[in-house]
């Protein structure tokens, strides 16, 4: 998948293209029907397939100075979010920097100079209810407007739903924080993604036997919950040809043997013994194992992380 700046898009793209719109925090079930409307026609009618995407959440901006606004984290950081972008089969995705310059770009000035000059739009997908342009007053009915104007194609899609249940990135978001990966996962469509380097830890992982690679925590992103989890492991490294690997993973503060304040997030591979310091991991989570616990001796903790690894391979 190419990944364009907005830019360096200054001369547009000389093909027509079938784009969806949107944050696509998460990529999940409501972003796939979306994605998959522009996938369709563009095979169709021989077109690229493309989506516009943010680099950071545009509350960082919008709530920078009011008091009481938090910005929402992120289900996904951006090298996470366009990875699942490329698995679905996307030919591109335009990258927008959130920053003050385009939060002033009013909604005209986005669909003539991002749409139609830079993508050379020709069908747009986007979900009900999209908003763009400052002060987000573009919406579904300005589109439509300006679409028929154009000679542009458009597709709404309405909210999506699993059983009664509207799929949005706010529930996702929601279940992570309170442990229900499962469920986050149904919502999502596949296990719940994050992609970070290796960095130094403390070594104690290695010192009593089961020696773990510390990942980077990105403080924007909601991880799951504290506690220990099943899952995989891909190293993003040719050297590995990104071979996948059965993982333990443990998100917490390790406080049986550390006694800083200091949140961690560290990844046991059982069938992997090499050097990946420095090495962007992919990480994907299947299940929560157990909650985070302190045990009276390291010999407690040592029986149950050999039982924990036991659990990965069911």
């Amino acid at each position: 998948m190419e990944i364009i700046e907005a830019n360096n898009l200054s001369l547009g793209l000389k093909e027509k293209t079938a784009i969806a719109l949107g944050m696509f925090d998460g990529a999940h079930l409501g972003h796939q029907k979306v994605i998959s409307h522009a996938k369709k026609f563009a095979l169709e009618h021989g077109l690229r397939t493309g989506v516009i995407t943010l680099k950071s959440h545009p509350k960082e901006i919008t709530h920078r100075n009011l008091k009481n606004k938090s910005t929402p984290k992120l289900i996904t950081n951006l090298e996470t979010r366009l990875e699942i972008l490329k698995d679905m089969g996307i030919d591109f995705a335009l990258v927008i920097d959130f920053n003050q310059d385009f939060m002033d770009t009013t909604a005209e000035e986005y669909l003539n100079i991002y749409l139609k000059q830079k993508l050379n739009v020709a069908f747009i997908s986007v979900g009900f209810d999209h908003h763009f342009g400052k002060n987000r007053l573009g919406n579904i009915e300005l589109l439509r407007n300006w679409c028929k104007e154009n000679s542009i194609e458009l597709k709404v899609q309405e909210a999506f739903q699993v059983v009664d249940t509207i799929v949005s990135s706010s529930l996702i978001r929601h279940l992570l924080e309170h442990s229900q990966i499962k469920e986050a996962n149904e919502y999502l469509g596949y296990p719940y993604r994050y992609i970070a380097k290796v960095i130094h830890g403390d070594k104690k992982g290695r010192e009593i036997g089961f020696p773990t690679a510390n990942l980077e925590i990105d403080p924007k992103v909601q991880l799951p919950a504290n506690g220990v989890y099943k899952g995989y492991c891909k190293i993003l490294n040719n050297k590995y040809n990104q071979q996948t690997f059965k993982a333990a993973i443990n998100i917490g503060y390790k406080p049986t043997i550390n006694s800083e304040n200091k949140q961690s997030l560290e990844v046991h591979i059982p069938d992997f013994d090499g050097d990946i310091y420095a090495e962007k991991l992919d990480l994907s989570f299947t299940e929560k194992i157990r909650e985070e616990q302190k045990f009276n001796s390291l010999e407690e903790l040592k029986i149950q992380i050999k039982k924990d690894i036991e659990k990965t391979y069911v």
